[in-house]
């Protein structure tokens, strides 16, 4: 269980779990404390066909066991970190993730999931104090909290990251600006936040050079060896295990590229990747 200075703003459909068990006994847990298991038992309960269309058998109880310790150390650092945890926004996660995981869509490249579950925490700090991670940062009603400009060796500064970032959108500190913005943008998996000119800038096209991994690619492209964007792999293609990013769904499954990035070794078998 997790334990620690955690605040409690909302008791929704998580709060069940502290209402009632099994013979009308009651659980004491509090939302945050079933939350991982939780988000585990919902997504898993729709993971199935990702794996079956990836060629993998699926076994319900390791999925569950993967997603609640992915989860639970996702919590764990947000606990050490002093966020509040607030239980409504995380049920509005848990649903949106699950329609994320029905499509087969990895949360980071679905714009709703991954809205919704930013403001699962919020950290302590306002906007403009220093930090070290996102995870002492504030959310809004605008957006999650997220320490800006910071690194290993270098404080940065919390400001909020609203979702939905568009083309030119500022989406960090500009180089000629004095202090960092209040608000920035999240460019989402469409585009990209470019490293100089701290916008959300287009992705490299087909043929596009200099691309890396802080100048991605189109989707469905990936950057060879030489730095240029090339078409991704088919489905079914032979790819390299230490280079998924080839393959168009960016997976790669026994040396053959998958029909997609959700239904992956670990959640499904439980086998290591």
């Amino acid at each position: 269980m997790v334990r620690g200075p955690v605040a409690i703003v909302a008791v929704s459909a998580l709060g069940a779990a502290s209402m009632g068990a099994c013979g009308g006994e009651e659980d004491e847990r509090t939302p945050v404390e079933v939350y991982a298991s939780q988000y585990g038992d919902a997504t898993c309960a729709v993971w199935e066909s990702c794996c079956r269309a990836n060629g993998l058998s699926f076994d319900r109880g390791k999925c569950g066991l993967f997603a609640a310790i992915y989860i639970q150390g996702d919590v764990d650092r947000h606990v050490a970190a002093g966020a509040t945890f607030d239980a409504s926004a995380a049920d509005a996660c848990i649903k949106a993730a699950v329609e994320a995981t029905r499509s087969c869509t990895k949360n980071e490249d679905n714009r709703e999931t991954r809205g919704a579950c930013a403001k699962v925490w919020s950290g302590p700090k306002k906007t403009g104090e220093k930090c070290k991670s996102d995870m002492e940062c504030a959310s809004s009603t605008a957006g999650a909290g997220v320490c800006v400009g910071a690194s290993s060796t270098v404080e940065g500064t919390c400001a909020v990251r609203t979702p939905n970032g568009e083309l030119g959108d500022v989406c960090g500190k500009t180089p000629n600006a004095a202090e960092v913005p209040e608000t920035v943008a999240d460019c989402g998996p469409e585009l990209q936040c470019n490293l100089l000119s701290q916008t959300c800038s287009a992705r490299v096209a087909l043929g596009g050079t200099n691309c890396g991994d802080f100048n991605p690619c189109e989707k469905g492209l990936f950057c060879d060896a030489s730095g240029v964007c090339v078409a991704g792999l088919d489905a079914g293609a032979a790819c390299d295990q230490n280079v998924p990013e080839q393959c168009k769904s960016r997976t790669c499954i026994n040396g053959t590229c998958a029909e997609n990035a959700v239904g992956t070794l670990t959640p499904c078998t439980g086998e290591m990747q």
